[in-house]
């Protein structure tokens, strides 16, 4: 918990920059407005693409959606039956003027449902309440089947989705993490997504995450048949308030301003410039990135300095020509030797984003202690976070720092009491 540990000499009001786009808008805020000069010290950087509200206007580009669900031996009973109502129930949810396509998957895949508008489908429920339980799995044919009906409709700048359902690991064709993330790759490029759903307690969660993440698609968990068709709806919601997709910040620093971690997100470092795929943007959504930085002793007071130039790429979802979107902002800083002025303005957005990655790590780690049989160091990892966040808000008195305590205290009684199991873990990192 570094971060905890030093972030209250850092505290300050931010730089903030905005830059408006098509409802789209850019926001830069640093930790701190100002500097202390001649000495290096940690500094953080927030870049934010915010989604205003917009009029998505009454014909948006209709969905290209491609799903894949288990239907291997171990989906059988009550799980396929609340499959089978699911799937009826998102087809019903779809417009019209929407694409879409079922692939089903066993110890081999086929296709019940060629990719068509949903206006052509013919009592889709006849078909889908046939789908029987039985068999391997063999998802990864099953994705391949399912990302040549995307192709048949393929849209650019549109939402072209995948969405992966499974409640275990492959048996019957690649079954390798890595096969299956050199297929995720091979269809981002493509410009397909994936959403992936783990059902039960036996999939690999991990691989799932990492398709999810990788191609810009979400993750979600179901304990039982009966939540899938709560996540099948929280799909359609998010994919029918879609933007913008491709969406990418890169970040170049300046004046010796070195880049450290992408905190909470993956991207790439190469040397000063930071890049990340943010893939969609949803109505009124936020999305940002928070990037650690060293900036340099060197400076001399009163300089006031050139920190980071970003630039914003996106698509618009739904406008015609689908053009590529760009916005470009920069962000300075001023440095000085007054401390106190520093210190006291306090900029607590940033600051509560820092706090809420290091509370997120500290949750993962304890996670994968428990997981290892090492429930007590699990314990301690939790107890050390919350004595650093106790002793930051020592002086801060913050109801928000409070808040995060008291959530953070509650998981480590819940933790003590009763262990941790996967459905609780999810509710941790939540």
């Amino acid at each position: 918990m570094q971060n905890l540990i030093s972030i209250f000499c850092l505290l300050s009001f931010p730089v903030l920059l905005l830059a408006q786009s098509a409802g789209v808008e850019l926001k830069l805020e640093l930790d701190r407005a100002q500097y202390l000069s001649q000495s290096e010290k940690t500094a953080y950087l927030k870049a934010s693409d915010i989604s205003s509200d917009v009029d998505l206007g009454e014909s948006p580009s209709p969905l290209n959606i491609a799903l894949v669900v288990d239907r291997s031996g171990s989906m059988a009973g009550d799980r396929i039956e609340h499959l089978r109502k699911a799937l009826i129930e998102f087809m019903a949810r779809l417009s019209a003027n929407d694409w879409v396509s079922l692939t089903v998957y066993g110890s081999t895949a086929r296709t019940i449902i060629e990719v068509q508008q949903v206006s052509s489908l013919t009592n889709p429920g006849l078909l889908i309440q046939q789908i029987e339980a039985e068999g391997g799995a063999a998802p990864y044919e099953a994705i391949t089947l399912a990302a040549s009906q995307l192709r048949k409709n393929f849209q650019e700048g549109a939402v072209n989705r995948l969405i992966f359902l499974t409640d275990g690991r492959a048996t019957s064709g690649p079954r390798e993490s890595e096969d299956f993330l050199r297929l995720t790759d091979s269809l981002v490029r493509e410009g397909i997504s994936i959403s992936t759903i783990g059902l039960g307690e036996e999939f690999d969660e991990d691989l799932l995450k990492q398709m999810a993440e990788s191609s810009r698609g979400e993750f979600y968990f179901a304990q039982t048949g009966a939540e899938i068709a709560s996540v099948f709806s929280d799909e359609i919601l998010r994919l029918s308030d879609v933007v913008a997709e491709g969406v990418q910040i890169e970040i170049r620093f300046r004046n010796s301003v070195r880049p450290e971690e992408i905190m909470g997100r993956t991207g790439e470092i190469s040397g000063r410039v930071v890049r990340v795929d943010l893939g969609q943007l949803l109505l009124s959504e936020n999305k940002y990135v928070l990037i650690s930085t060293r900036m340099p002793g060197r400076l001399s007071y009163m300089d006031r300095a050139l920190v980071a130039e970003a630039t914003l790429t996106y698509t618009p979802v739904g406008e015609v020509p689908l053009e590529p979107v760009e916005v470009k902002k920069s962000v300075r800083a001023d440095f000085l030797n007054h401390v106190p002025s520093i210190i006291k303005s306090i900029n607590h957005e940033v600051i509560y984003s820092v706090l809420s990655h290091d509370i997120a790590e500290s949750l993962a780690k304890a996670i994968g202690f428990a997981d290892e049989g090492r429930l007590e160091r699990g314990i301690r990892e939790l107890e050390g976070t919350y004595k650093d966040l106790s002793s930051l808000n020592y002086d801060l008195e913050d109801p928000v720092i409070e808040s995060l305590m008291g959530e953070l205290e509650q998981q480590i009684e819940s933790l003590k009491s009763r262990g941790l199991d996967r459905s609780i873990g999810s509710v941790l990192l939540s």
